[in-house]
This record gives structure tokens, C-alpha cells and sequence, in this order.
């Protein structure tokens, strides 16, 4: 029996967020409701490190992503986010953050004909 899904291996763990180069994910589902240790969570389909793994945010992370992309994660699937290790009520926790990307700022429009003013001393001049 593979018992890989006993110990990490199709889900973001402590350890896969610790050896992940890129520390960055992509949301591939909006998300199931699933119970675990007696506790509804809700566990979403992503991509890390070029994997399709599992990920059960826990409150902290998704009071995250809805700050930024809204309370329906409907609109969260394709969106990127960011994870490290780290801790949330004493405990170790994985802790995600909403990527928003960065607006290219706005490039100052060159006036077509207009050549910039220099002042020449041509008195030096040899003639």
C-alpha cells in the first residue's frame, strides 16, 4: 500500500512549504468542505512547485485571501498565493498570504517633435 498519503505527500505540509524553492502556490478549485478530527474545514486543489497537492488554509490564511480577493472562492481559483512556516496561537501553522500583483507605474509620455533644450557655448569653438 503507498502510504505516502499518510504522511504528506499529496497535501502542503509543514515540511513541503519548508523545501518548496518557491514558497508560491496557484488555486486550481474553489474548494470542498471536508471533516477532520471532527472539524469541518474546507480543503482546496492547488499547484506547488509544479504539484497538484491538497491545502487546508487555516482561519488566519483565508481571513488573508478574503481581505484581498473576496468571501466567494469562486474568484480565487488562478489567483497566486504565498506561504511560509510560522506560528498562530503558540503552535506551528502554515500561514498564507494573497499575492496582488504589482501595477507597472505610469511612464511620463514623450511629446513627438520636441527636441530637449541644451545650451551650446559655441564661443570655444575652433573655426
Amino acid at each position: 500500500m503507498n502510504m505516502d498519503k499518510y504522511v504528506g505527500g499529496d497535501f502542503v505540509t509543514m515540511d513541503s512549504v519548508k523545501n518548496s524553492p518557491t514558497k508560491t502556490g496557484v488555486f486550481l478549485s474553489a474548494g470542498a468542505e471536508v471533516e477532520f478530527k471532527g472539524k469541518k474545514k474546507v480543503e482546496f486543489l492547488v499547484e506547488m512547485d509544479g504539484k497538484q497537492l491538497k491545502y487546508t488554509p487555516n482561519q488566519t490564511s483565508i481571513a488573508n485571501y478574503i481581505d484581498v480577493w473576496g468571501n466567494d472562492s469562486t474568484n480565487w481559483v488562478g489567483k497566486v498565493f504565498k506561504v511560509d512556516c510560522g506560528q498562530v496561537q503558540g503552535k506551528d501553522a502554515i500561514l498564507g498570504m494573497a499575492m496582488v500583483p504589482t501595477q507597472p507605474q505610469p511612464v511620463q509620455p514623450v511629446q513627438q517633435g520636441v527636441i530637449p533644450q541644451q545650451t551650446i557655448d559655441l564661443r570655444n569653438e575652433v573655426q
